[in-house]
């Protein structure tokens, strides 16, 4: 049998070599796949928070609509609506008034306005509620047809623009553009389906 002797210089090297071979392996099949996991565990984790985060703001956004629902079922939609206690005719008179209160707050005028007659409900339609419609023809500038938007689209109860005509008035030197507009506006009354008084 024939036996191998390595030579000492060689011994240390080869001891190196293979304590790095070793290293590498440990590295490779230990070290990598803790690192990979360690890694896919944040990412699981920060998917977690984020659910977690999303699952908060649901539940903070239910308690808010459920104390508005139980603030609407304790209060009606009469602060939505106008309530039953007013005839028709009050809700026209009343729609006629906001309007007027509008216009003159921007300088406007009022030419001229009337209650329409209402339109009977078809058949599938809740009787609860009535529509009141209001036909106005007004002078005034365009900051005043915005402002007059922008209010309609915060009153309450609420107001409906149905449908706008404008047309630019022939302005005099050293005064600004004015505009003559025709409106529809509407809003709904409570008491539509016990009270057939007509408007005037």
């Amino acid at each position: 049998m024939i036996e191998t002797k390595i030579p000492d210089k060689y011994q240390t090297s080869i001891a190196w070599g293979l304590l790095v071979l070793f290293g590498l392996l440990i590295l490779l099949l230990i070290i990598m796949p803790l690192l990979d996991f360690a890694a896919n565990q944040k990412g699981q984790l920060l998917k977690h928070y984020e659910k977690l985060a999303s699952y908060q703001h649901v539940i903070d956004s239910s308690e808010k609509y459920e104390r508005k629902y139980a603030h609407i079922q304790k209060n009606g939609l009469d602060n939505l609506f106008y309530p039953q206690e007013l005839t028709s005719a009050q809700v026209g008179k009343e729609l006629q008034k906001q309007l007027a209160i509008i216009i003159q707050r921007d300088k406007g005028r009022l030419s001229s306005s009337e209650v329409l007659e209402k339109v009977p409900l078809a058949d599938d339609e809740d009787f609860s509620y009535q529509k009141v419609t209001v036909k106005a023809s007004l002078q005034g500038n365009v900051k005043l047809l915005r402002n007059l938007l922008h209010q309609a689209y915060r009153a309450r109860p609420f107001i409906f623009i149905e449908s706008l005509s404008i047309k630019p008035m022939r302005a005099l030197k050293n005064t600004k553009q004015l505009i003559k507009a025709d409106l529809i506006i509407s809003t709904y009354w409570r008491g539509g389906g016990e009270n057939n008084e007509t408007m005037d």
